[in-house]
């Protein structure tokens, strides 16, 4: 079925193509955030499911001909994963990549820092739901907030990082009264303070009252909003820059601004099967098709076969769905 070009048309029912591919390098991870992973779970486990390095590279190879020109690494933590500055300089080596991201806890983030900028890396998000040290710990299940933040001006003051962008989760009765303390982060002109809707995983037990709206988010900021020009259509977040502040703020407004028409991603979990939604109730699995023989060609004819599959839009807001992810696993 297919040619040699060096790019493949791959396009769902809607005309959308894989450009954004997220991978999670591991199901490990050092923190065990309350709607991510579960309490009991062992953080030290081992990470037997997880495909090679030679296994990453050769389907981001194949997965830049369909399209893809952006890479980030996720988890669990990716940092866990050994070698991963290795591996991040041979994906951004490969032809048609052209951005190479990180999400990371930042807990390991100082220390890796030089090698992963070596690599290629230009942009990090960091998940920081508290900038208090007994929420923090109420949230991770683990100490460390001020490590945290001082991997963030790590971030920040480097010059081959153009963006950090902190992620929180806002939880109500948990973290929502220190929303215009992120705000006043963006005092930065690099960052971006993203605040994403609570939403279902499959770790917790879904609350609406938990859930705090954008709409109720902005009206606590209290302050003009400025949207902001997206060159990328395709981003979760929407964009705003903070009257008399040089940094932006963001929303991920998953459960009340559904922005699926314009999604572009991919995600490949831990275990090494791909999704073409967060919430995807069947995914493909890749690792078993590379393990079993197939040539690059039947893996494409695969993955193009299944991102025709890629629904309009999650069904979060139908009691009935069933496709909670499992966020350690498929990297958020």
């Amino acid at each position: 079925m297919w040619n040699d070009t060096p790019e493949i048309d791959c396009r769902d029912g809607l005309g959308r193509r894989p450009r954004y591919l997220r991978i999670a390098v591991t199901g490990r991870c050092n923190l065990r955030c309350i709607y991510c992973a579960p309490e009991a779970d062992e953080p030290g486990r081992p990470d037997a499911t997880a495909m090679t390095d030679g296994e990453i590279v050769r389907l981001v190879g194949m997965l830049a001909r369909i399209g893809v020109r952006k890479v980030r690494f996720t988890g669990g933590e990716p940092l866990l994963r050994n070698g991963l500055p290795a591996l991040m300089k041979a994906i951004h080596g490969i032809e048609g990549v052209e951005e190479i991201c990180l999400s990371t806890n930042a807990y390991l983030l100082e220390r890796d820092l030089p090698a992963l900028i070596d690599a290629g890396l230009s942009t990090v998000n960091i998940s920081l739901d508290s900038m208090r040290e007994d929420r923090f710990l109420q949230i991770t299940r683990s100490p460390g907030v001020d490590r945290v933040r001082r991997a963030i001006d790590s971030a920040i003051a480097h010059p081959a990082i153009r963006r950090v962008k902190l992620n929180t989760v806002v939880m109500r009765g948990i973290n929502d009264d220190e929303i215009n303390d992120f705000v006043a982060l963006c005092s930065e002109p690099k960052v971006d303070v993203r605040f994403i809707e609570f939403m279902p995983t499959a770790e917790v037990e879904y609350s609406e009252d938990l859930m705090v709206s954008e709409a109720e988010i902005r009206a606590r900021i209290g302050r003009t909003l400025e949207p902001v020009h997206n060159d990328d259509p395709t981003a979760p977040a929407k964009v705003w820059r903070v009257q008399g502040l040089p940094g932006r703020v963001g929303f991920i407004s998953t459960m009340t601004h559904k922005f699926c028409a314009n999604c572009t991603r991919l995600r490949i979990t831990a275990d090494g099967r791909i999704a073409n939604c967060l919430f995807s109730e069947t995914l493909l699995d890749l690792k078993s098709l590379m393990r079993g023989g197939a040539t690059d060609l039947e893996v494409l004819d695969a993955v193009v076969a299944y991102w025709q599959t890629k629904a309009p839009a999650h069904r979060l807001d139908d009691p009935t769905f069933l496709g909670r992810p499992t966020m350690i696993a498929v990297g958020g």
